[in-house]
């Protein structure tokens, strides 16, 4: 090295002991070994086709710097400064064993300025002045570069120090292009230039790879001069470093203490280029933290300290061509092709030998080496599958497989590169970190070696990325002798490194960490640092080779890229050993299959085919392992036999039909063959087996005892069991089934003929009482239905009652001879006469006969006959019959009368066939001659016709006008209303104090929504829409509010949350019906409105019709002018008309 080369190293380096930079990973030096320049105009091209004219065009110097060497240089006094510099330096180092190394002069320093220049994120121009060239001279060759960090963190910044060859070359100014990991091309100035040295600053802020393209240099003089840093030739490799997430912990550095911060420089035998030791004590060999040799892995002595060989740890990220070499290796051909690479992956030790432990730091053994090795090779192993890989394991378990044997099962399964992993273990508990050893540099396939080297430096690069101690990568010579064959040199100490090259593979050791260190022995306890460990070596492996990742995911799907670039369509494809099947889509199969007939099925996580047994929605199935195809019918494995349903696969367990015979298949699948015959139990069940092994199904007689054996699995019926239709009941205990005999069963009784068979629908006579047995077998107790009559039956016994009363929840039958309820139908015992209802309900009170209505005494149910009766204060005259007389005259003792309809008997003004007659209101007599009413004489001729009636008497349809009596036999529906908003209002407040302790109140939350969202608003549109149609708005208020019950509701309408604006009940014809449903208040009113006019009046409709049951009235219209005719005709409810009169009369107080 050039003395002002070693000059300013040795500066960069003094920077970093005085504290002005702080570098904390190593300094990786590239050696240029070849010219890169040309007189041709083409060697700076790329760099003219891709940059900015005007920055070609700027120049800047740093005096500040000039200046800084120019003092420096004529200081008389400069030696002994740098001298007492260099004393300085060594008493910062003084804990280690060592100097530094003689490559770089200690007496020969250089203070660099920390001024920066900010970084240009302008990318290159392609279309930039291309006669810029023409000042630019042929180009410079780089001494080498340095990188401040291996790898940096996003945000963190990254020194480079770029050394010209030409030390005539005074550096003034100087540029650096660069690409970064997303692609971009950027340029930076210099912070600061030396001699013929510059340095730059860059700050990564995405994931990857940086890599340098060109540098543009300026000289003191002015001359302008190009550096192409990229590879010239296949043998050079890019200059680039990694930008990476920031480290998790620091650990493994915790023993380096103020170590960490002080960077050592080697140079290198093969590259002549300055490049860092993993650490001080790799580099010194410091004799307190020599790795104990792995016996496990060895094949000759141990070496001495002077054969280790620490080769620079080099990052590549140029993928296709990763593995750089003279002689590439078939390993590396064959990861170019695209072809698929065999890696085996070796978890060292294994069984009786377990490798290292903890002891050293936690007293006893917890962790051995053995089982960590596994796991990170198991998790090496998932990560490496998604390449187009397939990945060998020397050993799956904990087995002890010797070392050539451990390579000699690589080789036959057909491996390109052997991986043995291992952990480390030391006297000293303080060595800490991760090393690579790799083949050495022996001609015997050197090709190897050159593998080894690069796949080792991607692999210990990966594991310091997670904060381990980069220890370097290593190679050992064998000490017993050995050399490899035809004179190819010195053989490798490692036997399973030496077995590999012999046998055609790059073979690697793995050491990962310290066991015998107290922090990283604790994080190989942790299952989620296992799995970072063995995805680092996936991706050092993946790196160095260029792995291509044939697996594209697209959403939650995957899709598979083929080597042409095509994704696999319609068809199979095998993958690292595993089968799957990609749709039309160009997707891969996940879940069941149905291919060529075959039903497959994928896994919905990794999409590969399964095969063997699989438990699939709780269920199991087989796969053949030939075709994975599913299995159906039998199947014989390791000399078992299952049985798979011919029609969905599934394994059968149990008892199972199998071509009319049942067989027994035990929980596991397999079929359970015994050669007992007769009874036998399983599972707590009971069989009955013939010959052969096959279980008996049907019937069973068995002397006079009878069994019932499932058809389909052969097990005995015990309880009620249903057999071809018909139930029967089998004792619990034994089997046997129950007969011609009372069998009670959940309290519930039941009647099993001589044949064993319930009787169902059918009567029973048993000691002279009948009994009836419905369709589910159970005993009929109280009320039941028979062929459309009605018959009761004791509760408590079943037994049918027969001829007379009786009473039932205080409503009284009449039952006949036979049992059956008297319907409908009329009943006369000792002259009197009783009527029974629908149902057979013996009628009370008033109830319609044929048309007629008559009364039933309410006590006892005796109709009343011939003469005046009295009911609610109306009177009303009952025939001989004991029908009442409606809508006819009564003469008795020259007085007479008039019974209106339903035979209320007339008082005050009544109208007859168009006449006004008037009747005492105190005893129903028809006035005849002249009497004062209300202050007015009115003249009756002696028919009773008053000649000369008041005229609010009279109106267009000739109906009563609004008189509150009881009936409502003079209150008209049409016409004025009587009432007004307020007293609708307050009439109704008042109702909900009454009803305050049931929770009444006016339902805002159900008619806010639908116009009405208080009882003022509803009150309101009950008056428009009755004025709207003519109706009485009291008769409408009245009707809603009964109808209602106040709005509270409670019967069929606005059931269950529903909102149905029906306050008239239209449509709800009981038995559950709701009935109609309104959009608003309003139109449910209105629709209400129309319904009364429909009864009261023949005039059409004032307003469009919005009552979809107004067409069902034709044959009522006018049927019902006044309020008493609603009863009977709007609801059955006698006493309808007198409950609106209540309502009516009420509000007219308000």
């Amino acid at each position: 090295m050039s003395q002002s080369l070693a000059k300013f190293a040795q500066s960069f380096l003094s920077v970093v002991l005085a504290g002005a930079l702080v570098f904390s990973c190593p300094v990786q030096g590239f050696a240029a070994e070849t010219t890169r320049h040309s007189d041709d105009e083409s060697a700076i091209s790329a760099f003219d086709e891709s940059s900015d004219a005007s920055l070609l065009d700027e120049s800047q110097t740093f005096d500040a710097l000039s200046t800084e060497a120019q003092t420096l240089d004529s200081s008389s006094d400069s030696e002994d400064a740098l001298s007492d510099t260099a004393d300085s330096a060594d008493t910062e180092m003084q804990s280690e064993p060592e100097a530094l190394p003689e490559s770089i002069a200690s007496d020969e320093i250089v203070e660099l300025s920390d001024e920066v220049v900010a970084q240009s994120d302008a990318p290159f121009d392609a279309d930039a002045d291309q006669n810029a060239s023409d000042v630019l001279d042929a180009g410079l060759s780089p001494a080498f570069v340095y990188f401040d960090k291996e790898s940096v963190s996003l945000g963190e910044e990254q020194l480079i120090a770029l050394v010209v060859d030409d030390e005539s070359f005074e550096v003034a100014s100087a540029r650096l292009a660069y690409e970064s990991a997303a692609g971009a091309h950027k340029i930076v100035e210099a912070i600061t230039c030396a001699e013929n040295a510059a340095l730059f600053s860059v700050t990564p802020h995405e994931l990857g790879i940086y890599t340098l393209l060109e540098a543009e240099l300026t000289s003191t003089d002015g001359q302008v001069s190009k550096m192409d840093l990229r590879p010239q030739t296949e043998e050079d490799g890019p200059c680039v470093f990694l930008a990476s997430e920031p480290a998790a912990g620091v650990e493994a550095l915790a023993d380096l203490g103020e170590e960490a911060d002080v960077s050592v420089f080697t140079l290198s035998d093969e590259a002549d280029a300055v490049v860092e030791a993993p650490s001080l004590d790799v580099a010194a060999q410091v004799a307190d933290e020599v790795v104990a040799t792995d016996e496990a892995i060895t094949s000759g002595a141990r070496a001495q300290a002077s054969e280790v060989s620490v080769a620079p740890a080099q990052y590549n990220a140029q993928q296709q061509s990763a593995i750089v070499s003279q002689a590439a290796s078939p390993a590396i051909e064959k990861a170019k092709r695209g072809e698929t690479l065999v890696i085996a992956l070796d978890p060292g030790h294994g069984g009786s030998d377990s490798g290292a432990n903890d002891s050293a730091v936690s007293g006893s053994p917890t962790v051995h080496e053995k089982n960590v090795t596994l796991k990170i090779a198991q998790y090496c192993k998932t990560a490496l599958e998604r390449y187009n890989v397939r990945v060998y394991m020397t050993r799956t378990t904990d087995v002890y497989v010797g070392l050539s044997e451990r390579v000699r099962r690589a080789k036959s399964a057909g491996a390109d590169v052997f991986i043995s992993i291992h952990i480390n273990s030391a006297a000293a508990t303080s060595a800490n970190g991760a090393e690579v050893w790799y083949p050495n540099s022996s001609s015997y396939r050197h090709d190897l070696h050159e593998e080894g080297k690069q796949l080792a430096s991607s692999i210990v690069k990966k594991l310091s990325a997670l904060g381990l101690q980069n220890r370097g990568i290593k190679t050992l010579n064998a000490t017993n002798g050995y050399t490899y064959p035809n004179n190819g040199g010195i053989g490798d100490y490692y036997t399973v490194i030496a077995d590999a090259r012999e046998a055609g593979m790059a073979g690697l050791i793995v050491e990962h960490a310290f066991i015998s260190n107290a922090s990283e022995s604790a994080k190989l306890k942790q299952e989620s640092f296992l799995k970072q460990l063995g995805e680092a070596d996936a991706a050092g492996i993946v790196e160095a080779y260029g792995l291509r990742v044939p697996w594209q995911q697209v959403g939650n799907k995957w899709r598979l890229m083929l080597s042409d670039g095509s994704y696999a369509k319609n068809c199979w494809q095998q993958v690292n050993g595993a089968w799957y099947w990609f749709d039309d889509d160009a997707f891969a199969a996940t879940g069941w299959r149905t291919i060529s007939n075959k039903k497959y099925y994928f896994s919905t996580s990794t999409c590969a085919m399964l095969t063997g047994w699989q438990k699939i929605g709780g269920k199991w199935y087989y796969f053949l392992k030939s075709s994975g195809a599913m299995h159906t019918g039998w199947l014989t494995l390791s000399g078992s036999k299952y049985y798979l349903d011919p029609n969905t696969g599934v394994m059968v367990t149990g008892q199972s039909k199998i071509d009319g015979k049942v067989y027994t298949f035990d929980t596991s699948g397999k079929l359970q063959i015994t050669s007992a015959t007769g009874w036998n139990k399983i599972d707590g069940k009971w069989y009955y087996y013939l010959s052969g092994g096959i279980a008996k199904t049907g019937w069973l007689q068995q002397g006079s005892t009878w069994y019932w054996l499932d058809q389909n699995t052969g097990e005995m019926a015990v309880g009620k069991k249903k057999v071809n239709g018909k139930w029967y009941y089998f004792n619990p205990s034994n089997g046997a089934m129950r007969a011609n005999t009372w069998l009670k069963l959940d309290n519930t009784w039941y009647w099993a003929d001589t044949s064993g068979a319930f009787r169902e629908n059918a009567w029973l006579q048993l000691g002279g009482v009948w009994y009836y047995l419905k369709s589910d077998g159970v005993m009929a107790t109280a009320w039941h239905q028979v062929a459309g009559k009605w018959y009761y039956f004791n509760p408590s016994n079943g037994a049918m009652r027969t001829y007379g009363w009786l009473k039932v929840n205080n409503d009284w039958f009449w039952l006949e001879s036979s049992g059956a309820a008297r319907e409908n139908a009329w009943l006369q015992l000792g002259g009197v006469w009783y009527y029974l209802k629908n149902g057979g309900y013996m009628a009370t009170a008033w109830h319609q006969v044929a048309g007629k209505w008559y009364y039933f005494n309410p006590s006892n149910g005796a109709m009343r006959t011939y003469g005046w009766l009295k009911v609610n204060n109306d009177w009303f005259w009952l025939e001989s019959s004991g029908a009442a007389r409606e809508n006819a005259w009564l003469q008795l003792g020259g007085v007479w009368y008039y019974l209106k309809n339903g035979g209320y008997m007339a008082t005050a003004w009544h109208q007859v066939a168009g006449k006004w007659y008037y009747f005492n209101p105190s005893n129903g007599a028809m006035v005849t001659g002249t009497k004062t009413i209300d202050g007015k004489t009115y003249t009756f001729a002696s028919s009773g016709v008053c000649t000369n009636p008041p005229a609010d008497q009279v109106n267009s349809e000739n109906v009563a006008d609004a008189v509150l009596d009881s009936t409502g036999n003079n209150y008209a529906i049409m016409g004025t209303s009587r009432t007004t908003v307020d007293k609708m209002v307050n009439y109704y407040n008042d109702m909900m104090l009454l009803g305050a302790s049931k929770g009444w109140k006016y339902p805002a939350y159900k008619y806010s929504s639908k116009g009405a969202p208080t009882v003022r608003a509803f009150c309101q549109l009950i008056y428009d829409q009755a004025k709207a149609e003519g109706v009485r708005a009291e008769v409408l208020f009245a009707q809603v509010m009964l109808e209602t019950n106040w709005l509270q509701f409670g019967g069929d309408v606005d059931r269950n949350g529903k909102v149905q604006c029906n306050f008239g009940g239209l449509g709800a014809t009981g038995g559950g019906e709701p009935g109609l449903t309104f959009a608003n208040v309003r139109t449910g009113l209105l629709a209400q409105a129309q319904h009364l006019k429909g009864y009261a009046s023949t005039a059409p409709l004032n307003q469009t019709c919005v009552d979809p049951r107004f067409k069902y009235l034709s044959s009522k219209r006018g049927s019902a002018p006044v309020v008493a005719k609603l009863a009977g005709t709007w609801a059955a409810d006698r006493q309808y008309n007198a409950k609106l009169m209540t309502y009516i009369k009420k509000l007219s107080t308000y």
